[in-house]
């Protein structure tokens, strides 16, 4: 099985990234172990992390399998995407 990660970059101020939080929560329960998951707060990270990770824009969802970008979105979204881009992947 391929090492999944889903990461979300974002703030606790920023209204999207509010709306995204319980669509992100259902999805880490749905996919249980299938999944890592990591939710960076972007006021509290090291600068060179959100440039490294190329992020201009919260909130920023990356999907990476095995170590490699595969996917990236930029804004809201709803769970039936980020469902369909995790199951591309698994």
């Amino acid at each position: 099985m391929a090492n999944l990660k889903l990461t979300k970059f974002g703030h606790e101020y920023c209204g999207p990234c509010k709306v995204l939080k319980p669509i992100l929560n259902e999805i880490v329960t749905q996919f249980g172990d299938k999944i890592q998951f990591e939710d960076v707060d972007t006021y509290n990270s090291d600068p060179q992390v959100l440039t490294n990770a190329g992020i201009r824009a919260v909130p920023t969802i990356i999907l990476s399998k095995d170590g490699n970008e595969v996917w990236r979105h930029v804004g809201l979204t709803n769970k039936d995407f980020i469902e369909k881009k995790i199951n591309e992947n698994l």
